[in-house]
């Protein structure tokens, strides 16, 4: 494939999301903003083609002037549509959803009944409250395969799923978190233990001192004082 700019580099948190794309794969990238994540796929002949979408106009402008300068106009299509909308005739293979809040992914997710009609894998990076995201993947049974972690101006949860029709249940510490993430360790995941159990040890304090039950503020620190251990 052959195109007039060189590659865009992309950040640690759009890399990692990268990383969880097949070779081959036709993707939708909602929230496009810029296009950068489906440009750097196409530019690398990682994907075949590529739909950036994005609710707003000027997003969309700017991602057409990109992918224009990057010679890709046949290769990447633009909508200006709100979520997966009008998506479904696409048939992608993989669905990158990032740099949103958590509760707005799993909105987008639940408006697309068709990502349940055939094999789909959903590449997610929410910016907010990732044990919604991976709540709704659970009772849609979307199994998480793969997660990692990335660090740019904070800690980033990127979550790959793939579509297995089997609901399933998370425990507090993997919805937060991450079943895949708290398994295998590592450095990252140490350091964003460490940003987190102090908020959890102040939101039990808080629920207390209010009268308010905290078995899920309790198990969340006895997860982390066993991590230590380990």
């Amino acid at each position: 494939m052959k195109t007039n700019h060189s590659s865009h580099a992309l950040d640690a948190r759009l890399s990692a999301a990268a990383s969880f794309v097949r070779h081959g794969d036709s993707v939708v990238d909602v929230g496009t903003d810029h296009a950068y994540l489906p440009i750097w796929l196409c530019q690398n002949n990682l994907v075949s083609r590529a739909l950036a979408t994005d609710v707003r106009e000027g997003p969309i402008q700017a991602a057409q002037r990109n992918i224009h300068a990057a010679g890709l106009s046949g290769i990447i299509e633009t909508r200006l549509c709100d979520g997966l909308d009008g998506s479904e005739p696409f048939h992608p293979d993989t669905i990158l959803i990032c740099g949103m809040g958590g509760d707005l992914i799993a909105a987008i997710l639940s408006a697309a009944p068709w990502l349940t009609t055939y094999p789909v894998r959903l590449v997610l990076q929410p910016m907010t409250h990732a044990e919604t995201v991976r709540a709704w993947l659970a009772q849609n049974g979307f199994a998480i395969t793969d997660e990692t972690l990335a660090q740019a101006d904070k800690i980033y949860q990127i979550i790959c799923a793939d579509y297995v029709g089997t609901p399933y249940t998370l425990g507090i510490p993997e919805s937060h978190y991450g079943p895949v993430i708290v398994k295998r360790g590592g450095p990252l995941w140490n350091a964003l233990a460490a940003q987190q159990e102090p908020i959890w040890r102040k939101k039990r304090d808080a629920r207390a001192s209010n009268g308010l039950p905290t078995s899920e503020e309790d198990e969340m620190l006895a997860f982390f004082a066993a991590q230590k251990t380990q």
